[in-house]
């Protein structure tokens, strides 16, 4: 659509040059086209070379181009950057991180809060956490209640050694598909690597159960548990596209764009296909 929008817009400006020209040489007692008319001709057949040409100089005048097109978007990129690492480290610290090693120290349910009785059990997790995405308007109290029965899903996966992870990873519900996410927080394992990433970024079934922002980032978070525990071995190609697509089409400056950067800096994987 950008690029439809551009094309009209260089198209309108080469026909006002051509008409310029056009009344230049059928009358030219009323419309002279001096030397300062004719650079300003120059300048509007431009913008069809912006990504070619460098500069364009005049005695009274220099242009330059793609060098200013490629100063103007490194620029917006790294104000994108530090935008998206506050907005990753904001929710870093809102969720006290430190999901490795022993326990899930930092994420512990605040005595006395609403959450501090949630039930323990992975399918009473799974429903109150639907329950709170569907009568909670979203804001900061939901995503904080969330965030606690993550807490208590990642715990509460650490003492369930025969849950059906690839299962679930393909669940129709968002709140198994979530359980799976915290049961790889609380034991990682890098051959569900590519499950995890389908899971997540190319879920087939309706749009109402695919992953809303909060299961995505979990599932990014997930990657990253998984993907410390990889050793030597390698992403496969198809498995690194998703990822490299799916981080190009996440909106930059929030923590999701931040995390992913991170996923694929431990990957080694270069941001760009």
């Amino acid at each position: 659509m950008a690029s439809d929008k551009q094309f009209g817009a260089k198209l309108v400006i080469s026909a006002i040059g051509v008409a310029a020209i056009a009344l230049n040489k059928w009358y030219p007692d009323f419309f002279k086209l001096d030397p300062i008319s004719a650079a300003f001709l120059v300048v509007a057949i431009l913008p069809w070379f912006n990504g070619v040409i460098k500069a364009v100089k005049f005695p009274f005048l220099e242009i330059e181009l793609q060098e200013a097109k490629e100063k103007a978007e490194r620029a917006l990129e790294v104000a994108e950057d530090a935008k998206g690492a506050a907005a990753g480290a904001e929710t870093r610290t809102r969720i006290a991180e430190s999901l490795a090693g022993h326990g899930v120290t930092g994420l512990q349910v605040p005595p006395g809060s609403e959450a501090a009785s949630l039930p323990s059990a992975p399918a009473d997790l799974v429903k109150e956490y639907n329950r709170i995405r569907e009568t909670y308007k979203s804001g900061a109290l939901r995503t904080d209640l969330m965030e606690q029965i993550v807490a208590k899903m990642v715990k509460a996966a650490k003492e369930d050694e025969g849950f059906e992870v690839d299962r679930r990873l393909n669940d129709s519900d968002k709140g198994w598909r979530l359980f799976a996410y915290a049961f790889l927080i609380a034991r990682p394992d890098f051959d569900r690597f590519p499950l995890l990433v389908k899971s997540s970024f190319g879920f087939i079934g309706l749009e109402a159960d695919k992953n809303q922002p909060f299961g995505e980032y979990w599932s990014i978070r997930a990657m990253q548990a998984v993907a410390a525990t990889r050793g030597t071995r390698e992403v496969d190609e198809k498995t690194r596209r998703i990822l490299v697509t799916h981080y190009q089409q996440i909106r930059p400056g929030t923590d999701r764009h931040y995390e992913m950067k991170r996923l694929l800096n431990m990957l080694g994987i270069q941001a760009s296909l």
